[in-house]
């Protein structure tokens, strides 16, 4: 009995803090570097913040303007040609749905996956810049 509580009690342990740091450095690494590929902001390049600049919800809010309904058109011409008998209104508002369906899901997508990411960087790179020293990327 007694081995049965050392071993729930060995289990509720925390985790190691600087294995989380060290996998969340690592998973912060990965998405920047892919948000800092020309690739992945076209045709919108002109969007992309400088990297000690974050991506507040206007700049987001812009970004989904452009790419919503870019993604919603592509999904539409992907899954509508597939549908045989539509009407032409049918067609109309299922790419107009899905245009504000990709506009709105880009927003949640970006916000709460890329632009944190970017945004921790931005902060490390003011601070970095504010107090003199290199470059903290």
């Amino acid at each position: 009995m007694t081995t049965h509580v050392e071993y729930r009690m060995d289990r509720q342990r925390p985790i190691n803090s600087d294995a989380r740091l060290h996998d969340m450095s690592k998973l912060e690494n990965f998405m920047n570097r892919l948000t800092d590929m020309d690739s992945g902001w076209w045709p919108f390049l002109r969007l992309r913040p400088e990297m000690d600049q974050p991506i507040d919800n206007r700049l987001l809010l812009k970004m989904s303007i452009c790419y919503g309904p870019l993604y919603g058109v592509i999904l539409s011409l992907v899954v509508i040609p597939r549908i045989s008998v539509l009407s032409w209104l049918t067609v109309a508002a299922g790419v107009l749905l899905n245009i504000a369906l990709f506009t709105v899901l880009f927003f949640a997508f970006y916000k709460y996956t890329f632009a944190i990411f970017w945004n921790r960087r931005a902060r490390r790179l003011q601070d970095s810049t504010r107090q003199g020293l290199p470059d903290a990327a």
